[in-house]
C-alpha cells in the first residue's frame, strides 16, 4: 500500500464526511488554511526556511478563518475536527508526494508517479480526440 494513497484517501474520506456537519462555504474557507499548514510543516521538517513575511501572510489567512468560525451559526465541533484532520492528512500526502517525507516503501512513490503520468497522458489523448484539436498528436 502506498503511503501517499493512504494519506489522500484519509483526507478525502474525512473531508467528505465533514459535509454532514458543516456548511459548504465554511469548508471552503477552512481549505484556505492549506498553504499555512504546508509552510508550517515544511519549517518543522526543515525543508522550508522561516520568513517573517511568509509567516505574517499565513497568520492573516488563519485569522480570517478564525473570524469565519466565530461567525458560523451552525458550527459543529465534530465536523470542524474532521475537516482539520483531513487538511493535515492532505498536507502529509502533498509532502510525501513531493519527496519531503521518507517513504517506508521506496518504490511506491515511483509507481504512483508513473500511474499518474499514464492516466494524465490517456486522459489528454481522449480529450484531444473528442475536441478534434489540431494541436494534439496522434
Amino acid at each position: 500500500m502506498c503511503l501517499t494513497g493512504v494519506l489522500y484517501a484519509a483526507s478525502l474520506w474525512l473531508s467528505n464526511s465533514s459535509y454532514l456537519y458543516l456548511s459548504v462555504s465554511f469548508i471552503q474557507m477552512t481549505k484556505s488554511l492549506m498553504p499555512g499548514l504546508v509552510y508550517a510543516t515544511g519549517i518543522m521538517l526543515g525543508t522550508e526556511q522561516f520568513s517573517r513575511a511568509n509567516a505574517a501572510n499565513m497568520m492573516l489567512i488563519a485569522f480570517g478563518v478564525v473570524v469565519c468560525a466565530i461567525g458560523e451559526v451552525n458550527l459543529v465541533l465534530k465536523g470542524v475536527m474532521q475537516q482539520l484532520a483531513a487538511l493535515l492528512f492532505e498536507v502529509g500526502s502533498h509532502l510525501h508526494e513531493a519527496g519531503n517525507v521518507v517513504s517506508a516503501f521506496p518504490g511506491c512513490l515511483h509507481l504512483f508517479s508513473s500511474s499518474a503520468r499514464i492516466a494524465h497522458r490517456d486522459f489528454a489523448s481522449v480529450a484531444c480526440r473528442q475536441q478534434g484539436s489540431h494541436w494534439c498528436r496522434s
